[in-house]
């Protein structure tokens, strides 16, 4: 075995280098002035999030009657008793310049619904040109009439920035939300449409949260029947928020983003964590209370009436099936004023509530309040912000949340969306039909709750300022930033030099590449990278994730001739290159110990296409 070669028994030890914190207790970090879930160190290049929710954050712009909107620089209206052809005419529009074929969408059938499609541009079929596209400084860019025939969908298709993840800017928020009641009012015109309401799929949440409440309210004019997203329709506004949040990281996307970003996708966690907690309970919770999307100033006090389980309550949406759950796993399935004050006192003796808190239920006044508001959390009567408070504090939340999401986790054989989803409808997960999950507003739940479950592992090896690229694969999974997270641990485990190789594939393996396991020394590991897909050689060493290195003339005849070169992962650490590998350091460009360097660039696994 060549040189820094990888041993099965390594693998065995590499273990810990990437896990071994799975099952400890860690304080929370203070960041921004919210206690987040973890520390650490790390990485992840600069994004521009929404301080309050990233992703998700909603124009504070009141939609007025007919609002302005900017176009070529100056603030206009659209017309609604205008064709587009009009509206080119004055320069309110321009036309689209493309090459590709019209939007040949079918003509709507009898009893159908128009529908309004809301997309990225960069995520849209490129083979067909939109009915519209909004320009990022607010431009609106048109095809032709809707008026010509009575189309089933009219697409509307917003330029962002690479990478971009935050709400559109204020020019381009007030286009997208005048042009949506444009394209409404014109439907409702054509007598062909008229009186069949319009449906509005916005799966990325572009429109402005206030236009999105309007259409809820029935106020769009001359279609009072227009619903959003009607497919969520089981979900609360602010989780369908987050899931539209979440879709914008959609396959195939990347860019950058630092640890308070990534801590602002979640509500804020005032308890730390319990000794029982896990690292993956850890994740799969904050997951799920960012897709409940709690109240962000008190986010223990949220309470929320939901379709067919009375109230969802506090950071995780907890319902009073959750709470007899939790009572279950104790032995206790009932419980009245007269036996709680006991059920307490023994939840005490284990530890699982405090003592001070357990003491409380022994006044038969208090205990009287706990089962009336529980009664009303099951009937989805109101709780108050002082019941919650007093009654369901933030470190009975947490407990509960704890059990329950860890108990749901292992009956879904780990996997966070089905445990998330589970909870959500109300079920456990075996009792998931197929109908459930494959239900489309049902798997963006589930996908949502996947991407934030890696986001808040992710985050954990991020110090304050740090930044890290990120990169979703085409099957959706943020793979750069698991790579280089990898690489820390293992850099941070190992700490010694002369076993880089050896670094770089136990990184690699705890990602999914263990075909790089036995792959050779440093220089020798070139040729893994070279047959994989999954890597490209670039010029750009700040876009590798990758690197191997010969050694120099004079190096190799200091070691008898051998050329067991140098290997590392790399990233973006406060604006300088960092490498890992068997231990952290700066990465040297121009590094007179080495000859040739060749960087790698992830792309992730390509889509395989057939061959005429």
């Amino acid at each position: 075995m060549a040189k820094g070669d990888l041993s099965g028994a390594a693998v065995n030890a590499g273990d810990t280098a990437v896990s071994q914190s799975s099952h400890e207790g860690s304080a929370l970090a203070h960041q921004g002035g919210a206690l987040l879930a973890d520390s650490s160190v790390g990485q992840f290049r600069s994004m521009a999030v929404a301080d309050s929710l990233p992703a998700v954050r909603f124009s504070d712009a009141v939609v007025a009657s007919g609002p302005a909107i900017v176009s070529g620089g100056n603030e206009v209206t659209l017309d609604r008793n205008k064709k587009v052809s009009e509206l080119i005419q004055t320069g309110v529009m321009r036309r689209i310049e493309s090459q590709a074929g019209a939007n040949s969408s079918e003509i709507i059938k009898p009893g159908e619904k128009p529908e309004v499609l809301i997309t990225y541009s960069d995520t849209a079929d490129r083979s067909k040109t939109p009915d519209f596209i909004v320009r990022k400084d607010g431009r609106i860019e048109a095809q032709g009439d809707l008026d010509a025939a009575a189309r089933k969908q009219i697409v509307i298709q917003v330029e962002r920035e690479p990478g971009q993840m935050s709400d559109p800017a204020q020019a381009q928020q007030k286009s997208i939300d005048e042009l949506v009641q444009y394209v409404n009012a014109r439907v409702g015109q054509n007598p062909q449409m008229a009186g069949r309401g319009l449906e509005i799929n916005d799966e990325y949440g572009l429109m402005s949260q206030e236009l999105t409440r309007k259409i809820a309210g029935g106020g769009l004019e001359q279609s009072d029947a227009a619903a959003a997203n009607s497919a969520r329709s089981g979900y609360s506004a602010e989780s369908q928020r987050m899931m539209s949040g979440m879709n914008r990281f959609s396959p195939g996307s990347s860019g950058s983003m630092t640890a308070r970003e990534m801590g602002d996708y979640f509500p804020r966690r005032d308890v730390g964590q319990q000794k029982d907690e896990t690292n993956p309970v850890v994740h799969a919770k904050n997951a799920i209370a960012g897709m409940f999307n709690p109240d962000r100033a008190n986010p223990y006090e949220t309470v929320r009436k939901t379709q067919s389980e009375g109230l969802a309550v506090g950071r995780y949406g907890l319902t009073y099936r959750n709470f007899m759950s939790w009572f279950s796993f104790e032995g206790e399935d009932e419980f009245s004023v007269d036996n709680i004050a006991g059920i307490m006192s023994k939840l005490a003796k284990k530890g699982k509530v405090s003592k001070e808190f357990a003491a409380k239920f022994q006044d038969k006044a208090f205990a009287a309040k706990f089962v009336g508001a529980m009664k009303r959390m099951q009937e989805g009567k109101q709780l108050s912000g002082e019941e919650m408070r007093t009654l369901f504090p933030k470190e009975l939340q947490e407990r509960v949340a704890t059990d329950v999401v860890d108990k749901t986790l292992k009956d879904a054989g780990g996997d966070v969306g089905k445990a998330a989803l589970a909870l959500h409808l109300g079920k456990e997960p075996a009792q998931l039909t197929g109908e459930d999950l494959n239900n489309k507003a049902n798997k963006d739940y589930m996908q949502g709750a996947v991407k934030l479950a890696q986001l808040s592992e992710l985050r954990r090896d991020l110090g304050q300022g740090d930044k890290i690229d990120w990169q979703v694969s085409p099957e959706g999974n943020l793979m750069k930033a698991q790579i280089v997270k990898a690489g820390l641990a293992v850099a941070r485990n190992m700490n010694t030099e002369g076993r880089c190789a050896e670094g770089v594939q136990v990184a690699l393996s705890k990602v999914g590449m263990g075909e790089f396991l036995g792959s050779g020394d440093g220089w020798a590991m070139r040729h893994a990278f070279l047959k994989s897909d999954e890597w490209r050689v670039t010029n750009d060493p700040t876009k590798a994730t990758a690197f191997v290195r010969s050694w120099s003339q004079g190096v190799i005849a200091e070691n008898g001739g051998k050329n067991y070169g140098h290997v590392g992962l790399l990233h973006v650490e406060n604006g300088r290159l960092v490498e890992t590998s068997d231990h952290k350091t700066e990465h040297q460009i121009n590094n007179p110990r080495y000859g040739k360097t060749i960087y790698f660039e992830y792309v992730g696994k390509q889509p395989k296409t057939l061959q005429a």
